[in-house]
């Protein structure tokens, strides 16, 4: 609604809130409360069937509602514009009311003074037509501007016009507003001149007796007799005007002759402007020439300044012995030099004189010269290091480069010269130094991780023949617990690990050092330089969530992650391979790994991206492997063999769980990838250990009743959690300590049963003779069928020796059952010693109520029941 015209609210105004009530729209204009400038509304001025009303709409979702209140326009006591010392205001007021009631005063802001004062014109145009003589003359108008004032004036005339029309002859016109008439008729005053006139027509007008035909001859009359007069002056002054013409004409005369004189003496002084104008010319080209043969000058003294190179830089380029380091300073001097003065700025046009050419071209050819010599002596030194083999070593040490970095560092300024200013020969450097030694790195890195991988199985081996269980499936038929000889073997090979890719780390961030500082490649944690950005386009900065946040990785193909890659081309394969091993030797290895990468990836990324690639890749590899295992750590649980004793205690998956744990602790000690051990932790339990505990429990040839694998099984569980301390499981511990308070309740509650079984019916039908024929507790004792003789021959049935042999009986039935590995015996025993003392405490409760002061008691007592389960227990 916001983007329509005035025109078209009011139509949608008449058509959505008017048409319906039989009303037409008059007026309408969008203004706001005075209290809450923030809220637009409609105020609308609309006819009824019997008279007009002021209405309030407001806009609701999309469309238009009117508001309950309505005020008639009839009751309109005051119209005050709000306007101070001629000033017109956007605000304005309306009070309404009768003698019955107090009026209510409304204030509104128009959007412009142009809308406030149409609207106030018609309401009181409205007010007018509907009201009726009495309130006609309550109407007050306070705080009007002038134009406001003129048209409200206009229409209380025009309205007593009508009236005076309309009301029968000789009745006088009663107005109230005949006060505001005369009061503004007063402040329209006239000029001295205008009065004097009018009392002149009105003298006219006397004298002739309003007789108009009179009064115009008159007129006609003065009229002509002024014009006569004017003729006749106007012929006396001829004669003045024809001395003034001849006058005229004489000066004409005198200003030719002076303007002939001026042309004369112009083309005098044109005459000596030219000849000085011609010497001012001369003086200036003899400056400009002067001017000119000292700049140039100046300018060959420039360029002769800026082109010399002595003989002596030239020798120590053509001749220096590279292999010198002592000569080495002065070589770079030179060469230095050689580049300031080719690229030494020459005056405008002196780059194109043939002998400045010349020498330019000359110089090119010495540092093209110096260049070649510089790449042969460096390809020299890369060829002979690269063909010279380390021998093969049979431990795990890879080969470090550190000499040969420290032997070619005092060549790097040279090869950043060649950077600056040979760029194919220096590509063609670095192109040749990527070959070399990317052929020695492959050499080296096969026959070293070939040596890890060889060992990984060789160390797996041993440790499978020694051991029953080497991978440590928890779904084993029997409980295997770890050595302490077995953490100290797992703690070194994952000490063999750590110092093995910490030895693959430090080579290739000794490497990306070397290309920093010998070939000036800019370092990946530093954004590329302008030219580079040209070469390579705009570099993307990322981060990894898990690592350190503020280093910037920038896109793959910059040049050191090029050359890094042409380096080491196979290491991803390499870092794959030994990670394939790994897990082929044992499951274990991938949690190993996955600590040692992560640590090793955490320390190297920041120094070196290229091989935080390299080992994020590895990273997803081992993630994988490592949810493989624990996958099958499920499978393996779910399809764990039932035992085929009828009392085996906490399953062997539950027990070696624990001793899992442990391990597992002991190796994600202190590393950031616990929390893929704490979900793992999670998956075991959830998906496996307590399916497995349900599914055995459940299983058709499980000889131990149900209830007791449940109970057993989460007892072990629970105090295994509370042992480990693990904080992610502290939830499923308390659920499982849940668990086994609720499997114990009722294992207790079915096997304890109700050993006073008679006893129970009876009550139970008592209950039943309650609730069918209603009558009350006190009264079931005057029954023939639950009489006190019946009840005393129920009681009688449950002497002490018959309470004391049913639970022996249960006791023994108990003790079958429940395994010697949890020791829960004595604690079942005592919970159905407490629900055995229960339901005696209810029996008796129900006699005292059913039967009041029967005396009727069992025949024994709480004491009793305490001596039968404390005989019971220590008889066995």
């Amino acid at each position: 609604m916001a983007n329509i015209d005035n025109s078209e609210v009011r139509q949608v105004l008449h058509q959505q809130v008017f048409a319906p009530d039989q009303e037409r729209l008059i007026f309408a204009i969008p203004v706001t409360p005075f209290v809450d400038r923030k809220r637009i509304r409609y105020l609308c001025l609309a006819v009824g069937k019997e008279t007009a009303f002021v209405y309030v709409v407001k806009q609701d979702r999309k469309a238009f509602r009117k508001k309950p209140e309505a005020w008639p326009v009839f009751l309109l006591k005051e119209i005050n514009g709000r306007s101070q010392r001629g000033e017109p205001s956007l605000d304005f007021e309306l009070i309404f009311g009768d003698q019955r009631s107090k009026p209510a005063t409304y204030v509104w802001s128009a959007s412009t003074v142009s809308e406030k004062n149409a609207f106030l014109v018609q309401l009181a145009k409205l007010q007018r037509k509907f009201a009726d003589p009495v309130q006609l003359g309550q109407l007050r108008f306070v705080g009007l501007g002038e134009d406001l004032e003129d048209q409200l004036a206009r229409i209380v005339l025009e309205s007593n016009a009508s009236k005076q029309e309309l009301k029968p002859a000789g009745m006088p016109l009663v107005s109230s507003q005949h006060t505001f008439v005369q009061d503004k008729e007063e402040m329209l005053n006239i000029t001295e001149k205008e009065q004097q006139d009018l009392e002149k027509v009105f003298e006219l007008s006397r004298q002739f007796d309003y007789d108009v035909d009179v009064l115009m001859k008159k007129l006609t009359e003065e009229i002509g007799q002024m014009e006569s007069a004017n003729v006749h002056d106007l012929m006396n002054t001829h004669n003045d005007i024809e001395n003034i013409c001849r006058l005229i004409d004489q000066s004409v005369d005198d200003l030719n002759k002076v303007d002939q004189k001026i042309t004369k003496y112009h083309d005098l002084v044109g005459t000596v402007s030219d000849q000085v104008t011609m010497m001012d010319e001369t003086g200036h080209k003899l400056k400009v020439q002067n001017k000119n043969v000292k700049k140039l000058i100046t300018d060959i003294s420039a360029v002769l300044s800026a082109l010399d190179f002595n003989m002596t830089y030239r020798v120590a380029l053509m001749d220096g012995d590279l292999m010198n380091k002592e000569k080495l300073p002065e070589i770079i001097e030179a060469a230095n030099v050689l580049s300031q003065v080719s690229k030494a700025p020459l005056p405008y046009g002196f780059e194109y004189h043939p002998a400045v050419d010349h020498e330019k071209k000359r110089l090119e050819r010495l540092k093209a010269t110096f260049g070649n010599r510089v790449i042969q002596n460096l390809t020299n030194s890369f060829v002979s290091y690269s063909n010279n083999h380390p021998p093969r070593r049979d431990d795990l040490i890879l080969v470090s480069h550190l000499p040969m970095f420290r032997t070619m560092l005092p060549y790097a300024k040279i090869v950043r010269w060649m950077k600056d200013n040979l760029p194919q020969m220096y590509d063609s450097l670095t192109k040749t130094y990527t070959e070399k030694l990317g052929e020695l790195y492959r050499y080296e890195y096969t026959d070293f991780f070939e040596k890890v991988r060889s060992r990984i199985t060789t160390s797996a081996e041993a440790s499978n023949a020694t051991r029953l269980n080497p991978e440590y499936w928890l779904g084993w038929d029997e409980e295997i617990r770890l050595q302490p000889s077995d953490y100290a073997d797992y703690k070194a090979n994952l000490d063999h690990f750590r110092t093995v890719f910490r030895q693959v780390a430090k080579s290739v961030t000794e490497e990306q050092n070397f290309l920093i500082e010998f070939f000036g490649l800019p370092p990946e944690n530093e954004p590329p330089s302008a030219d580079a950005d040209k070469a390579d386009g705009t570099a993307i900065a990322a981060g990894r969530p898990n690592l350190a946040s503020q280093i910037s990785v920038y896109k793959s193909d910059t040049p050191l992650k090029l050359r890094l890659k042409e380096l080491f081309k196979n290491i991803d394969e390499m870092l794959i391979g030994v990670v394939a091993t790994s897990d082929k030797a044992n499951k274990l290895n991938n949690m190993e790994l996955l600590v040692v990468i992560h640590e090793i990836l955490i320390d190297m990324e920041p120094q070196c991206p290229f091989l935080g690639k390299c080992y994020g890749g590895m990273m997803i590899a081992l993630k994988r492997n490592f949810d493989n295992y624990m996958r099958d750590q499920v499978s393996h649980v779910l399809n764990a063999k039932v035992p085929k004793r009828s009392r085996f205690g906490p399953l062997p998956f539950v027990c070696n769980f624990e001793h899992f744990a442990s391990f597992a602790e002991n190796i994600f000690q202190g590393s950031q990838r616990r929390i893929d051990l704490d979900r793992a932790y999670y998956n075991l339990l959830k998906q496996g250990i307590f399916e497995g505990i349900n599914r055995i429990a459940n299983h058709k040839d499980c000889k131990t009743p149900g209830e007791v694998v449940f109970l057993e099984n989460y007892h072990r569980l629970s105090d295994i959690l509370s042992r480990l301390k693990i904080a992610s499981l502290e939830d499923i511990r308390r659920d499982t300590r849940q668990g086994y308070n609720d499997y114990r309740k009722s294992y207790v509650q079915a096997m304890l049963g109700k050993p006073l079984e008679k006893v129970q019916v009876f009550f139970d039908g008592v209950d039943a003779k309650i609730q069918t024929t209603g009558i009350q507790p006190h009264e079931v004792s005057f029954t023939t069928q639950f009489g006190k003789a019946e009840l005393t021959k129920v009681l009688a049935m449950y002497p002490r020796s018959v309470v004391k042999k049913g639970l022996e009986q249960l006791y023994r039935k108990v003790e079958k059952q429940l395994s010697d590995e949890e020791n829960l015996l004595q604690v079942v025993w005592r919970d159905m010693q407490q629900e055995f003392i229960e339901q005696y405490q209810n029996y008796q409760r129900l006699i005292e109520v059913c039967y009041p002061n029967s005396q009727i008691v069992f025949g024994f007592g709480i004491d009793d029941i305490l001596k039968i389960f404390e005989e019971i227990a220590a008889s066995h």
